[in-house]
């Protein structure tokens, strides 16, 4: 009488088979997640760009800081602007407002990219200088502590701990500043 199964030989190779495969498609799975989402974040921050400056013509000025929804205010004017600006508009700039896929909240819920914008007396006059705006996602590497301080057609980024660009700390953003400095 022939015995039917697996003997633990076959078994443990089955098993270190799987293994191997998983560890060859794991990270292949994770890069495809991975530049998805930095797809997502360059396509959405060029919607938002569009957007802003289509508030601008039809304004005169880019949106400040303060602009934004009180029924949806997290306290952070880089963020708040989006739902007021984007959806308060008529007709709206944009359907929906895209969240950063990067920086999730505890809820699982996306926040929204961060904007912030400047205009400032350079010479003392009252004349203003150049409007200068950037908006940002945290990025792949999650700089969740970056911070940027907007200038006359300049950018100050902090937080990006060691890296020397907002680009190696894994910051996806726009700017229409001429001049970006990085201080740790």
């Amino acid at each position: 009488m022939k015995k039917v199964g697996f003997t633990l030989v076959e078994m443990l190779l089955v098993v270190a088979i799987i293994g191997i495969l998983i560890g060859i498609l794991l990270p292949t799975v994770v890069g495809v997640t991975q530049e998805s989402k930095e797809k997502k974040a360059r396509g959405d921050i060029r919607t938002l760009i569009s957007a802003i400056e289509q508030y601008y013509i039809k304004h005169n000025v880019y949106p400040s800081n303060t602009v934004g929804s009180q029924a949806n205010d997290t306290g952070d004017p880089a963020t708040d602007f989006l739902e007021g600006l984007l959806l308060g508009e008529d007709p709206r700039l944009v359907n929906e407002v895209p969240s950063d896929p990067f920086e999730k909240r505890a809820d699982a819920q996306g926040r929204p990219y961060k904007y912030k914008y400047s205009v400032h007396n350079f010479d003392g006059s009252g004349q203003t200088g150049r409007p200068t705006y950037v908006i940002w996602s945290v990025g792949p590497k999650g700089a969740v502590g970056a911070s940027v301080t907007v200038g006359d057609d300049t950018i100050e980024w902090k937080g990006l701990g060691t890296a020397t660009t907002p680009e190696e700390a894994g910051i996806i953003y726009y700017t229409n500043a001429r001049a970006q400095t990085v201080t740790p």
